[in-house]
């Protein structure tokens, strides 16, 4: 029917109270509406904005967007989901705003996690025994618990990374970015004026496009 998303029927493991689930099955859980809600924030996001962050990665052909591959294309949708601009809200924050998910659902727990999503610059300190890892997020003592299956084989410990995280339950989660680094990109990212902190679209904008432009 018109007007209706069709989502798969859920699994066992969807169908339990999220208490009785482990981390790893609370994380799949979490990650799979985190997907959902992306794709349709992503849809929501201002025509303005999108124009105007496909401009900044240098992915405008003079009539639209034009990501050469899926990683550009994804980099572009994480600001264009995320990163306001001007007077154009991000495609999170225009979305939270025409649904209304019940209170006490995890659609409206993993979308409050997102609006509150963060981009900060990481290293793996070690592995959780609970699953997971342990990061220790620059210029912060507390470690960030994170779960995530794919990125400690992307990423070695030590290493510099940047990732935007979302925090819905006691651990973390990436929403999709996750950015090894070395100094060139770090130094496009450094602030002018080591006093007053980058405003967080900007830093992602420069770092993606440090990104894109090695990638070139």
């Amino acid at each position: 029917m018109p007007g209706r998303t069709y989502r798969p029927a859920p699994s066992g493991w969807e169908l339990r109270a999220l208490s009785e689930l482990t981390p790893i099955e609370r994380y799949r859980r979490d990650a799979r509406l985190r997907l959902e809600i992306q794709s349709a924030a992503l849809g929501n996001a201002p025509r303005g904005l999108v124009t105007h962050w496909a401009k900044q990665l240098g992915l405008w052909d003079g009539k639209g967007p034009a990501a050469p591959n899926e990683f550009a294309a994804t980099l572009l949708a994480d600001l264009c989901v995320y990163a306001p601009w001007g007077n154009h809200p991000c495609g999170i924050e225009r979305y939270a705003g025409v649904v209304r998910p019940d209170p006490a659902s995890d659609e409206a727990r993993i979308l409050d996690a997102l609006l509150a999503a963060r981009i900060s610059l990481f290293r793996i300190a070690e592995p959780d025994p609970r699953g997971g890892i342990l990061l220790q997020e620059l210029g912060k003592e507390a470690p960030v618990w994170l779960m995530d299956e794919t990125l400690p084989q992307r990423i070695r410990p030590g290493a510099p990374f940047a990732a935007r995280i979302a925090e819905a339950d006691a651990f973390a989660m990436t929403t999709g970015i996750a950015l090894p680094l070395d100094k060139e990109m770090l130094d496009a990212v450094k602030p002018a004026d080591p006093t007053q902190p980058m405003p967080a679209a900007e830093f992602a904008a420069r770092l993606y496009r440090a990104v894109l432009q090695r990638a070139g």
